[in-house]
């Protein structure tokens, strides 16, 4: 509390000129500060994505290799898992 206080203080003792650029500063670190949180929300978005979409094709690939050892064609374990037969084989 006292620091804001003070911070207020300086504040009110600046000059037309030291007080617009302080506004100017101010303004530019909100405006940067924006971009920033903008940028983390979204970049934390697109790695869950990412995560989930990953974590769907290694599902994809376990319950193919499950398919594949309990002697279930190709052909429907591509249709069922959306792999390629050669993904299937590989396995």
């Amino acid at each position: 509390m006292n620091k804001e206080l003070f911070e207020a203080a300086e504040i009110a003792k600046f000059n037309p000129k030291e007080l617009g650029e302080y506004w100017e500063s101010l303004k530019n670190f909100r405006d940067w500060y924006s971009v920033m949180s903008t940028q983390l929300k979204k970049g934390r978005e697109e790695g869950l994505k990412e995560g989930l979409e990953q974590g769907r094709k290694e599902e994809c690939f376990k319950n193919a290799k499950k398919m594949k050892q309990a002697g279930i064609a190709f052909d429907v374990i591509a249709q069922v898992t959306g792999l390629s037969i050669g993904e299937i084989a590989s396995l």
